[in-house]
């Protein structure tokens, strides 16, 4: 591991370790955790979608068309859900290290909704079925190798609010179950 990489890993740990909990609440094989999820998500990649489009490392992927596909399969009504009004979350390779790391947890994910038995919720897996992230994670590792210490500074900050626009997309998604729970 760089040392880029295990810095970035140190100092997004606590962040990384939150988004995990809030999304592990979800059933992944029900209507309603699919929805919340990719509700969630959707929410996020809209709101940091500046940041990641930024980089040339980020041409092959494009979640929304997917996860809006997988929505509507679910009867997800848009204007139920406005779009979340967050500042820049900053350096794009911040966000691509985000966003690129959470896809390798895509794999677990999948493995949780495949079993759904739930003819809706299997015909909404688009976005956990794809493999449009793969190249992401090496071409960002690369792209972080050697990054000056104010460079890397500025990622940091930068993956820091992308996990906090992934906390904010999960709570609202998740509110109340989050509630019911005793987590908010």
């Amino acid at each position: 591991m760089t040392p880029e990489r295990s810095a970035l890993r140190a100092a997004t740990r606590d962040a990384h370790d939150r988004v995990d909990a809030l999304f592990s609440t979800l059933d992944l094989t029900t209507r309603e955790g699919l929805s919340a999820f990719l509700v969630a998500h959707r929410h996020a990649f809209d709101a940091i979608r500046a940041s990641w489009t930024r980089l040339d490392i980020m041409d092959l992927a494009d979640p929304l068309a997917l996860i809006d596909a997988d929505l509507e399969t679910l009867g997800w009504d848009r204007k139920h859900h406005p779009k979340m009004q967050v500042p820049n979350a900053g350096h794009p390779l911040g966000t691509a290290y985000v966003i690129a790391g959470a896809h390798l947890g895509r794999k677990v994910l999948h493995r949780r909704w495949i079993q759904t038995g739930d003819a809706c919720v299997r015909q909404a897996g688009r976005y956990l079925s794809s493999r449009q992230f793969d190249e992401v994670w090496p071409r960002t590792l690369s792209a972080l190798s050697g990054l000056d210490g104010a460079t890397l500074a500025d990622v940091k900050i930068a993956a820091m609010r992308t996990f906090e626009i992934f906390e904010m997309a999960a709570q609202d998604a998740l509110q109340p179950r989050l509630h019911k729970m005793g987590m908010l």
